[in-house]
């Protein structure tokens, strides 16, 4: 999960440092803001899916669950 949450805060670097660096033509819902949602729509919805799965899959959001014992006969 670190490994997802590192790759997740450099995705997000990076388009904190182009919204930035185009702030006006972002505000103004220019080019740039279109630059944005083409270049890392996909990316941040993937993102967003994989730990929203990922937190379904486990019971304290962090780590695995434990297999449920199977009932004894």
């Amino acid at each position: 999960m670190d490994v997802l949450q590192t790759a997740f805060g450099t995705l997000m670097g990076r388009i904190a440092e182009y919204i930035i660096e185009h702030e006006e033509d972002v505000r103004s819902g220019g080019f740039a803001l279109n630059e944005v949602l083409d270049r890392y729509g996909m990316q941040l919805m993937s993102f967003g899916t994989l730990f929203s799965n990922l937190r379904s899959f486990t019971e304290d959001g962090g780590s695995p669950a434990e297999p449920a014992d199977e009932p004894e006969e």
